[in-house]
C-alpha cells in the first residue's frame, strides 16, 4: 500500500519519483481515471495504463513516473466532479 489519495479530490499530490500512491475512491459510485488528453497534461503513472476503474470503496494502486515535473489525470464518476486532478512529482 502506496501514499492514500482520495481520487476525487483536487488537492494536489506532491510525492517523489516512482513513488506508489494508493488511489481511494470514497464515493458510491465507481470512478474513472484516464488520461485528460490536453496538451501540457501528462498521464503521471507508470502503471496502471489509462484508463482504469476504481469501484465504489475501493482503491488501486498507482505507480508514479520517474521524471519530475507537474503531471495530470482527469475522473468520470465523482460529485461534482472538477477536472483536472495535479500530480506533482519532486
Amino acid at each position: 500500500m502506496g501514499i492514500p489519495k482520495n481520487v476525487c479530490s483536487n488537492d494536489p499530490l506532491n510525492a517523489g519519483r516512482g513513488t506508489t500512491i494508493t488511489l481511494q475512491n470514497h464515493t458510491g459510485t465507481d470512478v474513472t481515471v484516464s488520461d485528460c488528453d490536453r496538451i501540457g497534461c501528462s498521464w503521471p503513472f507508470v502503471s496502471p495504463k489509462s484508463p482504469f476503474t476504481i469501484v465504489a470503496g475501493g482503491s488501486q494502486d498507482a505507480i508514479l513516473r520517474e521524471i519530475t515535473g507537474s503531471y495530470c489525470y482527469c475522473t468520470i464518476g465523482c460529485p461534482r466532479d472538477t477536472n483536472p486532478k495535479t500530480v506533482i512529482i519532486s
